[in-house]
């Protein structure tokens, strides 16, 4: 064990020179069509060593991949041939970005050669595209840009062909001087659970750009400033049923609540800045928030964002401390957002008029910002942040918050952040960060204080663990984020030792955490307990136990649980995972022991290339001492049939004891490409204990994005 830290801190002396690829260079440029049959393909350097590095490291593929990379004045060409396949190739027609259970090739593109932050994007064997940011540390899922991609099946393998135009991507202003990018190609081979790379790569290394090869040679063209315009026209009616049960619809008054035209605009200020604006926008979403069920509920239940304005340069909001949810900007009026980078500074700000806002999530309320206080109110949300490189991969940043309510005397809630993230080369990172707050509400007052800190190291393989700690006081408040607790301590100590053996599983790791929370009042949770986890081709096996006790308003209860999850794919067209877990905890409502238990089954089927058909099912039970099970149910199934690679039709139904309702929705959508869509569908709610139909809305969506 001792030999095993030895090493990993010996290996901070000495990182091999990473490889070279010159990209080559035609004024004429190929046809995207799949077929990687003009001259340049063959002219251009050829990439064919390739390196496991999922689940475990070693190893080269059993199969022959090469990589070539050309460019012309507008496009950079990524030419990719598989061959000599030993599995059948999962290819799917699936919408855009939904193709992690297939066949894939990944590129990776670190255009400011920094090390950074970069591109990435991957595509599966019929051109289907997933395109997302790396930034500081963190995976920006739900980027977008424009982009172009053909394959072409042949019976061992695969031809993909790949174009993406420098106008998609951020990079500096180097004149007539050639530039240097940060390279890196992976292959994803789900039938066996293995993932391979070149440059070789190491799982869950904290500077994933670190690693790249170097593309050299590439002249793309001068930044210019860039203009995008996307107007929106959407269209929607909504009915209630009346109390003579009959469908009551909104109508055309007010016109503006049926007929909603929208824009979006952005501005590249330079080569690595943008400014984006909307007005009136339509943030409904395509696809509504999954319900969510918890019989012990405590705190308000935590949404992912999916508006695509508050996704736009989302990298340069984040924070360690959290201090931006952008899901408490409702329904805003209008919206303004800078973000960028200037050398070693990223920055960020937004300014959004919200026009319903949202009442506070804090479980003891924030003066101000009561559902009363906010009922016809207006309020001003600001955020600022900027992030200074220092030395290897590292970050200083200050972030400012500011909710304000547009009314005499309005509340107001100021919150200023700093952190510093020191990330170091193969496994380590160490973080810290601290925030305060003021809030002015009328006659009171509150002020407040938080920090965190912790300190991970993460390797492929052998000993990895974390120390985290963290403190809120009572007063702190952060009403632009998500806080539902003040006055609160909490600690954790996580330890795991991961193992590759040449024989049996790919991997396994059996770890330990130890964790507590104090809370001001004398509440607190203290809690210790052993997991493991096992990996085998595509097969993910978990088990979990814990024992420790909680103290709520003078009540102590043990807690403890046992459980384990399942994900394994018994053939090429089926996913099936399946998660319990059982134990006893404390009944917040009474501070009564309870048990529960709690199962959850989900399956992917894909019987046909162009079907996909997801079923999730939870059920949960709850029973407090001396009093009767509680039992909630949530029923989720989504259809997709992807007609083309552009056009799809989706139906889901989504059913929830917490809310006794059974929402089905069905969406025809038409995606040319990101910004130019179309969208035709219709949601219903019915209450199945024979009130039937209580609500339905149908509506309509097209945009275009005008890039100029």
């Amino acid at each position: 064990m001792i030999t095993s830290w030895c090493l990993s801190f010996a290996a901070f002396a000495a990182a091999p020179t990473a490889p070279e690829v010159a990209a080559a260079t035609t004024q004429r440029p190929p046809t995207v069509d799949g077929r990687l049959d003009e001259p340049v393909w063959a002219q251009a350097q050829e990439i064919t060593s390739f390196t496991r590095y999922v689940p475990a490291p070693g190893g080269a593929p059993d199969e022959r991949v090469s990589v070539r990379v050309v460019q012309d004045d507008e496009t950079l060409y990524i030419g990719v041939l598989v061959e000599d396949t030993k599995r059948p190739i999962r290819a799917r027609l699936s919408p855009r970005e939904d193709l992690n259970d297939d066949d894939q090739i990944g590129v990776y593109l670190d255009t400011f050669n920094d090390e950074r932050s970069g591109f990435v994007f991957y595509f599966n064997a019929l051109g289907v595209q997933q395109d997302a940011r790396w930034a500081n540390g963190e995976w920006v899922q739900d980027w977008n840009t424009v982009l172009d991609a053909e394959a072409t099946r042949h019976s061992h393998g695969f031809t993909l062909e790949i174009g993406i135009p420098f106008r998609s991507l951020r990079y500096p202003d180097t004149g007539a001087d050639p530039q240097t990018w940060g390279l890196i190609v992976t292959r994803k081979v789900p039938g066996e659970g293995a993932k391979y790379s070149f440059p070789t790569l190491q799982r869950g290394h904290p500077q994933l750009f670190s690693q790249a090869a170097r593309l050299t040679g590439l002249t793309p063209p001068p930044q210019r400033a860039q203009v995008e315009l996307m107007p929106v026209l959407a269209a929607r009616q909504h009915a209630v049923k009346n109390a003579d049960g009959e469908l009551d619809w909104s109508g055309l008054d007010p016109w503006h609540d049926a007929l909603w035209p929208a824009i979006d605009a952005r501005l590249a200020l330079s080569a690595e800045s943008r400014l984006a604006a909307t007005l009136h926008p339509d943030f409904s979403q395509v696809e509504g928030d999954p319900s969510q069920l918890d019989l012990n509920q405590r705190f308000a239940f935590y949404f992912a964002e999916r508006r695509p304005f508050f996704l736009e340069g989302v990298e340069a909001f984040n924070d360690p401390m959290d201090t931006l949810y952008t899901r408490r900007i409702n329904a805003p009026a209008y919206g303004v957002k800078l973000a960028g980078r200037a050398g070693p500074v990223t920055f960020g700000a937004l300014n959004a008029a919200d026009l319903t806002p949202i009442s506070s999530i804090h479980e003891d309320g924030t003066p101000g910002f009561s559902e009363a206080d906010l009922d016809g109110q207006v309020t001003l949300n600001s955020f600022a942040r900027g992030r200074v490189d220092v030395l290897d991969g590292g970050g200083l940043g200050l972030s400012l918050a500011e909710k304000h309510v547009l009314a005499p005397d309005g509340a107001s809630n100021t919150v200023a952040a700093a952190d510093l993230t020191l990330p170091f080369k193969e496994s380590w990172f160490v973080s810290g960060a601290a925030s305060g707050s003021a809030l002015f509400a009328n006659k009171s007052q509150l002020g407040g204080a938080s920090w965190a800190t912790t300190l991970r190291r993460t390797p492929a393989v052998g000993p990895g663990f974390s120390v985290s700690l963290s403190d809120v006081t009572p007063g702190f408040r952060n009403e632009l984020g998500y806080l539902t607790q003040s006055g609160i301590s909490r600690g954790t100590l996580w330890g795991e030792y991961t193992f590759a053996p040449t024989k049996g599983p790919d991997r396994f790791a059996p770890g330990f955490w130890i964790s507590g929370r104090e809370e001001r009042d004398d509440d607190g949770q203290r809690e210790a307990g052993v997991s493991g986890y096992l990996v085998q081709g595509p097969t993910f096996v978990e088990l979990w136990a814990s024992r420790g006790e909680t103290t709520q308003t003078g009540a102590v209860v043990p807690n403890g649980e046992i459980g384990g999850s399942l994900s394994l794919t018994p053939s090429a067209w089926l996913t099936v995972e399946a998660s319990g877990r059982l134990g006893e905890d404390i009944q917040y409502s009474t501070l009564l022991s309870a048990q529960y238990q709690e199962l959850t089954l989900s399956a992917t089927v894909r019987p046909v290339t162009w079907l996909r058909v997801d079923v999730l099912t939870q059920r949960e039970w709850f029973t407090p001492i001396g009093a009767p099970t509680e039992i909630g149910l949530t029923s989720w199934t989504r259809v997709n049939a992807q007609l083309t690679r552009a056009l799809g039709l989706r139906v889901i139904a989504d059913y929830s004891t917490s809310t006794e309702l059974l929402t089905t929705s069905q969406l025809l959508s038409w995606v040319l490409h990101p910004g130019t869509e179309a969208y035709l569908g219709a949601t219903e709610r019915v209450n199945p204990q024979g009130e039937g139909l209580t609500e339905l809305t149908v509506f309509a969506k097209v945009s275009v994005l005008w890039r100029g």
